[in-house]
């Protein structure tokens, strides 16, 4: 004998079996509790008004040290502040839990219409990464996290997942290179314009972890994609800004063919690379005389300003950025003067070297 429930019982059944669901849905993704450390609370610390901000060398010593032996409790917390902080701009509009009752509401998250605020003031999640940052390897468990942030709709939280990835150091090369090798193009583009925070991190950067960032860079510059060609060239060029390694000097015979890639912006961006090398770019030089002809107005601007620093000791390229200075758009007459201007002043200063060794 089967028994059924009249209609009404049915629905309040659903309806509380749905309530069931998402409260226990809320209660398993609840935040971790905030950890203490060292006496104080972790989110007091990252949002002191003298901790560091995420560039350049200034409190980086002291802040590190202010989260030197963090447990594995406390990096948990960081990572689930870096995937759900506060962000710096809170969404308008309704939304799915806005018109919830309040019991509810308050174990739902802000950004979702309930009433559960983010810890701290501003963007919790960029503090958050920069913590993760300054504790380098020990940042390890929150590196799935991370890989989920490069994965999110948001293009910020995805450059704040791959600058945090990168800054962490050669604990997180390992997920970082399979990525770049197997992600989706949005993944590998956030990881490529962050991939200059592993050689500008405040402190020494090893041989080995330039070596297999130069490595994975030069590969990329091979890249069906121009957009990602176009990324690894500005990677390797500012990677070797901050960390002049030898290692990137393998870089520069792909440099110089992509010179000739089919795409104006991917030639552009190979030149600029090129200038930081200065005098060891020199097998660029006939390439870049050629290009002193490019129908491109920014293609010419860039290659007499490269052959300024490159060709500053030979000079093969002086008659052509004489004629250059006859071209008719001003922005490539400012670059060849410019070129022309450093050329002068390096012969000038050979001469008087040369003339107190002539003496003797």
């Amino acid at each position: 004998m089967t028994h059924s429930f009249p209609p009404s019982r049915r629905k309040l059944l659903l309806l509380l079996a749905v309530a069931v669901l998402i409260v226990g849905a809320g209660w398993f993704a609840r935040p971790p509790r905030e950890p203490l450390h060292r006496g104080q609370r972790l989110s007091e610390i990252i949002f002191a008004e003298d901790f560091w901000r995420g560039q350049g060398i200034t409190n980086f010593r002291s802040s590190q040290q202010r989260l030197a032996g963090l447990n594995a409790a406390g990096v948990r917390w960081l990572a689930y502040q870096v995937e759900h902080g506060r962000r710096p701009s809170p969404q308008k509009g309704e939304r799915p839990f806005t018109h919830a009752p309040g019991w509810l509401r308050k174990w739902v998250p802000e950004r979702w219409g309930g009433l559960r605020a983010p810890i701290g003031p501003g963007d919790a999640r960029i503090r958050a990464g920069d913590a993760l940052r300054l504790i380098g390897a020990a940042a390890a468990p929150a590196i799935p996290a991370l890989v989920r942030g490069l994965h999110d709709e948001d293009a910020q939280q995805r450059e704040l997942a791959a600058r945090t990835l990168n800054g962490i150091g050669l604990v997180s090369w390992p997920v970082e290179r399979d990525l770049l090798e197997h992600a989706d193009s949005r993944v590998r583009l956030a990881l490529l314009g962050e991939m200059s925070v592993r050689a500008n991190r405040g402190e020494a950067v090893s041989a080995e972890e330039m070596a297999l960032v130069a490595g994975a860079l030069i590969q990329l510059c091979r890249d069906p994609s121009p957009d990602i060609r176009r990324a690894a060239v500005a990677a390797i060029h500012w990677c070797r800004y901050y960390e002049p390694d030898a290692a990137f000097d393998a870089a520069i015979p792909d440099l110089i063919r992509l010179l000739s890639d089919p795409d104006s912006e991917v030639r552009h961006s190979a030149g600029i690379a090129l200038t930081w090398y200065e005098k060891k770019g020199a097998p660029a030089i006939p390439r870049l005389i050629e290009l002193l002809d490019d129908p491109d107005t920014n293609i010419r601007t860039m290659a007499a300003g490269a052959l300024g620093l490159i060709d500053i000791e030979g000079q093969r390229s002086l008659p052509r950025l004489r004629a250059m200075t006859q071209d008719p758009d001003p922005k490539c007459v400012h670059a060849a003067t410019t070129a022309l201007k450093a050329f002068a002043s390096a012969s000038k200063s050979a001469d008087a070297e040369a003339k107190p060794e002539a003496s003797h």
